[in-house]
């Protein structure tokens, strides 16, 4: 008599689930944990316990740029990061066990480094659903031995930084016409004889 072996059924949901998830365009398209990009800091702050970073934000012709600081969720803290109030990137602060204190991290940056190409690049089909989105994970290092993940937005971005150079093309349009009122006005003053 043969015995036919049987799986636990905890391996077969978890490859059902794999398989499934594998051909799944990631979460990342559409946002960060419970969050969405593009949300606005009351919308984000409505789903992520945080408060507002007082420290201000770099407000650059037009551009405010705004913090928003969570404790919360899998990574040490998370910084949400808004461009004229639109979500546009996530940045998760992980320390590590044994990290440098005062220093950066190498090994745990490469480490770090490692996993979010195994997560997020590797499989075909969720990179191009990455790309497709304009979505970039990258890891850096902080100076104090953490090890920062950006979970980054560019569409946002770009969006707001094109309607921003939309703006000054028109601002600078509309100031070369007033230069030529202005120009015609000073002629009819017959300023030439006057001098």
């Amino acid at each position: 008599m043969h015995r036919i072996s049987i799986m636990p059924m905890s391996v077969v949901t978890t490859i059902l689930l794999t398989i499934t998830i594998a051909g799944a365009a990631p979460v990342l398209v559409k946002g960060y944990g419970e969050t969405q990009w593009g949300q606005s800091l009351e919308e984000v702050a409505a789903v992520v316990a945080g408060k507002k970073d007082e420290k201000p934000g770099a407000d650059r012709s037009k551009i405010e740029m705004t913090r928003y600081v969570s404790t919360e969720g899998k990574a040490d803290s998370t910084e949400y990061h808004f461009i004229n109030d639109m979500l546009y990137e996530v940045t998760a602060y992980f320390r590590l066990p044994e990290a440098p204190e005062g220093s950066t991290d190498a090994f745990g940056y490469k480490m770090v480094q490692e996993m979010i190409a195994e997560k997020y690049y590797k499989d075909e089909a969720t990179r191009t659903a990455l790309r497709a989105a304009e979505i970039r994970v990258q890891a850096a290092m902080a100076g104090d031995g953490a090890i920062m993940v950006m979970y980054t937005n560019l569409k946002t971005s770009n969006e707001v930084h094109a309607a921003m150079k939309r703006e000054q093309k028109e601002a600078r349009k509309k100031a070369l016409e007033n230069q030529e009122e202005r120009r015609e006005k000073i002629l009819a003053l017959d300023l030439p004889d006057r001098l």
